[in-house]
């Protein structure tokens, strides 16, 4: 509200103009503030307040179990080679079946997945439930390892720096995919995903292979190369079933989320 009462103006002479050492009186602004009332008590605002947490942690656990599966499958898979990309090249020495194994592949299909839970739930959401589903898998192949050392050759446990490192790739790659989805949202349908899955992997790939293979002596420079690549052309085809399934997974209400 504005008060808009002023100082009448003096005029002079017979041409009706203003003396210039009359003051005028500015307009000054009123501000008025509205606040709305909760009806509720305290015990009931305590209520609402634990009801919506433990929704939101239902929600998160609910996501958890369904990435369990993709994770646990691919912790028990690291070891077995996926040739299934092997026939794209000539060159021997470059073969993805070199580094990429069916657990591998289970991960890469595990970013599209946590892309569609981020466009129902939001990125809050979806990476506690990562976060949890994380936790119990590295927590079991723990024990799992523990259990197996006495009973196998040093040759057959894993390296340290290749556990470390595919966990902390994957967790991280996850993560920056989960919020690059949530935050361009909007615009052009494909944009999102694809920016999403795009920048997700690099980080996955550009934090894998020097962890995991630097100072071996292997040639894993190309190898990271090509397997950015790969990822980027299975981000491309994962578009047209983003496409098809963006009909079907209700978008969480805010910016873009009717695309």
């Amino acid at each position: 509200m504005v008060d808009q009462n002023h100082t009448p103006l003096p005029q002079n002479g017979p041409g009706g103009s203003v003396s210039s050492d009359l003051t005028i009186e500015a307009v000054r602004p009123v501000v008025v503030e509205r606040f709305s009332r909760d009806e509720r008590t305290a015990m009931g605002r305590i209520g609402h307040v634990i009801g919506k947490v433990a929704d939101e942690v239902m929600t998160a656990t609910g996501l958890a179990l369904i990435l369990f599966p993709f994770l646990a499958l691919a912790a028990l898979t690291l070891d077995l080679a996926f040739t299934g990309f092997d026939g794209w090249g000539e060159a021997a020495a470059i073969a993805p079946s070199l580094w990429m194994s069916h657990g591998e592949f289970l991960l890469i299909t595990s970013v599209f997945a946590i892309i569609m839970m981020t466009r129902r739930h939001g990125a809050q959401i979806v990476s506690r439930g990562q976060a949890m589903a994380w936790l119990v898998v590295m927590g079991l192949t723990a024990m799992m390892l523990l259990y197996l050392t006495p009973r196998l050759a040093p040759g057959d446990l894993p390296r340290g720096n290749f556990m470390m490192a595919l966990s902390l790739s994957w967790v991280l790659g996850q993560q920056v995919a989960i919020q690059l989805y949530d935050i361009t949202r909007g615009g052009r349908w494909w944009r999102s995903p694809f920016i999403a899955c795009v920048f997700g992997f690099a980080v996955q790939v550009g934090l894998f292979f020097p962890l995991a293979y630097g100072g071996t002596g292997v040639p894993w420079v190309s190898w990271m190369a090509v397997d950015f690549l790969l990822k980027v052309g299975l981000s491309l085809s994962f578009l047209p079933l983003y496409w098809l399934m963006r009909r079907r997974v209700r978008p969480q209400r805010g910016l873009g989320g009717g695309v």
